[in-house]
């Protein structure tokens, strides 16, 4: 989570993630992903990733087919070619207020790049940035647990920063094709505030808080590049609204609901940089079904989002 509250110095920019993927990887890495996301390092006292995030990283996973950039290069390059190692150039994302990582790692091992035949022109590399140092130092572990160090690379740096600055220790304007965010939305006062001021930041926003991730996605995104939220559905209109004052425009929407017959407790958005107006509304999604110790995610969530079943009683914040 990020909530641009202090304005630490960026940190230097690592380099670029290589293109290449081991042919064999080793057995704690092969693990560490069959265990993902259980055995994310996440510091003490800090915020716990919830469902929120793996709902997040489903939906914009949603959108990435299609998405790959065309190669650069005179001439047309046959069909079986393009979809080779080095051919086309890899989506770049950059996961705003990364947390432990989650949505970014999420995102990465659900797509087809991560065999070991190499990259394809569909593959991703991702930056993730975090405003708290020892959320970017997990996140950065959690990279390297699970082999995607040269693919995710981790930036501590203030969204506010990022939406404004033209540092060469920032990513670039237009640098991104898609850019993921779960900023908090509790209001700041509302509700128990937590002893640990990292969980308390992770959860609470500022006036400021959602207006810096607007800023910060619409900067990064290139024309027509998509933002995926998570939001509260009783902030609806204030995303809705800080959205379209940053140039992004809304698209895609689905409700999350607990159960069926319940008011929904999430909203997934989808929103264009200089896109045409023209919001789709996708079918609720219903997670759970049955009552007591019958209580189950349904066959939808799971289809959805397979990556809830390994906290099937889990709740969001």
């Amino acid at each position: 989570m990020n909530n641009p509250a202090a304005e630490p110095r960026p940190d230097a920019m690592p380099p670029a993630p290589k293109m290449v993927e081991p042919a064999t990887l080793p057995d704690a890495i092969l693990q560490a992903r069959a265990l993902f996301p259980r055995g994310l390092a996440q510091p003490e006292g800090s915020f716990r990733f919830s469902l929120d995030a793996l709902l997040l990283a489903a939906f914009a996973g949603e959108g990435l087919t299609g998405m790959e950039r065309k190669p650069r290069q005179k001439g047309a390059i046959a069909p079986d070619a393009r979809a080779m190692p080095g051919h086309g150039k890899a989506l770049a994302f950059a996961d705003l207020g990364a947390g432990c990582g989650v949505v970014g790692l999420a995102l990465l091992l659900a797509q087809p790049g991560l065999t070991s035949a190499g990259l394809t022109s569909a593959s991703l590399t991702g930056t993730g940035i975090e405003i708290d140092g020892q959320m970017a130092d997990a996140a950065r572990d959690n990279a390297a647990r699970l082999g995607l160090t040269e693919r995710f690379r981790v930036l501590r740096a203030d969204l506010a920063a990022t939406a404004t600055s033209t540092s060469d220790a920032l990513p670039k304007a237009g640098s991104m094709d898609l850019v993921v965010a779960n900023p908090p939305y509790r209001r700041h006062g509302s509700g128990r505030p937590s002893p640990s001021s990292q969980r308390t930041r992770a959860l609470f926003e500022t006036p400021e808080t959602l207006p810096a991730f607007a800023r910060a996605a619409a900067r990064l995104l290139r024309a027509r590049g998509r933002s995926c939220w998570v939001y509260g559905p009783d902030r609806l209109p204030d995303l809705l609204q800080e959205l379209r004052t940053a140039g992004l425009e809304p698209k895609r929407m689905r409700c999350v609901h607990s159960r069926a017959d319940g008011p929904a407790t999430l909203v997934l958005m989808e929103a264009r940089r200089a896109g045409r107006p023209g919001l789709v509304v996708e079918p609720p999604l219903a997670l759970h079904r049955g009552e007591g110790a019958a209580t189950a995610l349904t066959d939808e969530a799971l289809a959805f989002c397979p990556l809830l079943a390994c906290n099937a009683g889990g709740h969001r914040r």
